[in-house]
């Protein structure tokens, strides 16, 4: 289709279109015009048209156009792009999300366009759209899913700002954020408080006082938080104790009967444990987690409620639903023996309900993919544990060091290996966590590659990241190629050496022997060339400006790394020298991207605050530490470049 047949088509809505449908349809209309300079009006299907048309849903026209199709495998929001024989093209899915995201598959694959960040797009010049032979399906790898960093994370909004178009655009489909209904709205998937929420289905302000013995408080962030008690109200059995007329086990029935009601949409409920691994303490339970392990009162436990759920779902809406809870923390290990050199249950009350599911939650290694055979052994024999005694997976995945987000986190190379692995075990949510915040480069690449293979799990990831770093970099693509090839090479070498290096959830090898003042100096290097490379470039000022601000990322990863351990690297350096280093690294850390309502929040995105240096001078004095701070005045408007 050349330019001038593209300017006879519109874009086809239905008369009763929702607000999903709409905006589809506006961003085909935007696209299109942003690559061909042509603007397609938008039309109801209940107005006078004539073909040739794109066809948002199911139109007026949809039905003669199908044909034998079987629309019922485009399950999990996948999608059908297809041609008539008089070139109207149709975008097809049994949901409204899932049309939207054959909109902006379209818009990638026929146009050329790359959503990279919420901020930065690839928009090329089309001179003709080939929709030859057009007709395709897609079906995502895993039902649902999401890569949780920066601009596709929205829970603390102090520390980053989503952008559900962005969020759109990467077909984000995850429990935590709240999806507006013009991208699709909420999943089938609820829990109170979204997750950690055992007490949420016990409601201490009702029960405390006539049953203080169902809870045992603890503090978790600072919030005094009850845990209650897995094992009241259950026999020895595993089953209801009819004898007490109230009980845990009772009254958590009796809330999830509630949601039920009032969510006839949702297909899995969640039932996760609080972020503690503080248990009750009595006696009947220290003889029932003796026997089982706190896993098996947990599955037992479940497994009666998700039984008692299906049979008032069944009666009461002939349907039935899933069940979803940890495997995590104190919960990780499952409650199996070995028998034969198989995992078998320690008994059948710990054998998973068929709609019970687990959700692991797990960290190793990260230098080695979940599934390696240098991974921390538990790894193995957890996730080995568990399919011997349940059906259904999630996996809660991790890609982050949350007590130091700048630091080089060596994962890229382990992200083939670990979409196939989940895809290879069943997993059927992949929620990959990589911490909350805005403005880290090295999320800003891996997110780009994991958000797609979750949707197809056959792509490279290392294409997908030369591409981004290719579109985001420009001029200094291969220098940034160069910088994590020199710390992974880095890395890789001193393993090979026989000396082991863990990268983890929280306080990756920091010491000076993994992280030679050689490499972190090379990194400089690296971004000085950057700099200059971006300089000499006939770039606008304005996108000269952006890119600094995108190499100015990358720097900072150098420099707090030196900095953390400034006096190891330079034992007779000066506190001048320390407070030096310091303030580029400030000055670095306020060029970077981030979005100004977030710059302002107290909070201060956990950046500044977390590094003016721990309220310490160099030689560790509290009260010179906080006349440093008041010393930097630090203030969130960047300076002039």
């Amino acid at each position: 289709m050349d330019l001038n047949q593209l300017k006879g088509y519109k874009i086809l809505v239905k008369k009763d279109a929702g607000e999903c449908n709409v905006y589809a349809s506006q961003n085909l209309q935007k696209y299109i015009e942003k690559t061909t300079g042509i603007t397609l009006p938008i039309v109801s299907d209940d107005s006078i048209f004539e073909p040739p048309f794109f066809s948002i849903g199911q139109t007026l026209p949809f039905a003669a156009a199908t044909g034998n199709f079987d629309r019922k495998t485009l399950i999990h929001d996948g999608f059908r792009v297809f041609k008539d024989k008089n070139d109207n093209v149709y975008f097809d899915s049994l949901t409204d999300r899932g049309v939207m995201y054959a909109v902006f598959d379209f818009i990638e694959k026929y146009l050329g366009v790359r959503f990279l960040t919420a901020r930065v797009e690839h928009i090329p010049t089309v001179k003709e759209i080939d929709i030859d032979n057009l007709d395709y399906v897609s079906i995502p790898s895993f039902a649902y899913g999401g890569y949780t960093a920066g601009e596709l994370f929205g829970q603390n909004p102090k520390r980053c700002r989503i952008d559900y178009d962005f969020y759109a655009k990467m077909r984000a489909r995850e429990v935590y954020t709240k999806i507006p209904e013009k991208i699709g709205g909420p999943l089938s998937i609820y829990g109170r408080n979204g997750s950690h929420n055992f007490s949420y289905y016990c409601p201490p302000l009702k029960w405390v006082d006539k049953h203080p013995e169902w809870y045992k408080w603890t503090a978790i962030n600072l919030n005094v938080t009850p845990i209650i008690d897995l094992t009241n109200g259950i026999t020895d059995d595993g089953k209801i104790d009819e004898s007490m007329k109230e009980s845990v086990i009772k009254v958590v029935i009796d809330e999830f009967k509630k949601d039920i009601d009032a969510h006839p949409e949702v297909e899995t409920f969640v039932f996760t444990q609080e972020d503690s691994s503080v248990e009750v303490t009595h006696e009947k339970h220290a003889k029932l987690k003796a026997k089982y392990g706190s896993s098996g009162i947990l599955i037992r436990f479940c497994n009666i409620l998700i039984k008692e759920m299906n049979k008032y779902a069944m009666e009461k809406y002939n349907k039935t639903v899933k069940l979803m809870t940890f495997a995590y923390s104190y919960t990780r290990f499952p409650p199996v023996k070995e028998e034969n050199g198989k995992y078998v249950p320690i008994d059948e009350t710990v054998r998973c309900d068929d709609n019970l599911v687990i959700q692991f939650a797990l960290f190793g290694n990260a230098y080695y993919h979940y599934f390696h055979e240098k991974q921390r052994p538990e790894i193995k024999q957890i996730i080995d544990g568990w399919r011997s005694i349940a059906k259904r997976f999630w996996f809660w995945a991790y890609d982050i060091d949350f007590a130091h987000f700048h630091y080089f986190f060596d994962t890229f190379h382990t992200i083939n290996d670990n979409m196939r692995g989940f895809k290879k075990l069943g997993i059927e949510y992949l929620f990959m966590n990589a911490g909350e915040a805005n403005g880290i480069w090295q999320m800003k690449i891996r997110s780009y590659a994991y958000s797609k293979m979750i949707w197809d799990v056959n792509l490279d990831a290392n294409e997908l990241m030369d591409e981004f770093i290719k579109l985001y970099y420009g001029v200094c693509a291969d220098k940034v190629k160069e910088f994590i090839k020199l710390f992974h090479d880095t890395y890789t070498s001193i393993i090979e050496s026989g000396r082991e290096i863990v990268f983890i959830l929280r306080g990756s090898n920091e010491n000076v022997e993994n992280n030679p003042i050689e490499m972190l100096l090379g990194g400089l290097k690296l971004t000085d060339e950057m700099y200059e490379l971006i300089e000499k470039s006939n770039y606008t000022p304005e996108l000269k400006k952006d890119m600094i601000r995108r190499v100015a990322e990358i720097r900072s990863t150098a420099l707090k790394m030196i900095y953390n351990r400034f006096y190891d690297y330079y034992p007779n350096a000066s506190k001048e020298q320390r407070i030096a280093l310091r303030d580029e690294f400030i000055k670095t850390v306020k060029l970077i991207d981030i979005p100004d309502e977030i710059q302002q929040s107290g909070d201060g995105w956990r950046l500044l605050d977390q590094y003016i240096p721990e309220m310490e001078d160099a030689h560790g004095n509290y009260e010179t530490g906080k006349a440093e701070k008041e010393r930097l005045k630090i203030s969130w408007v960047p300076d002039d470049i």
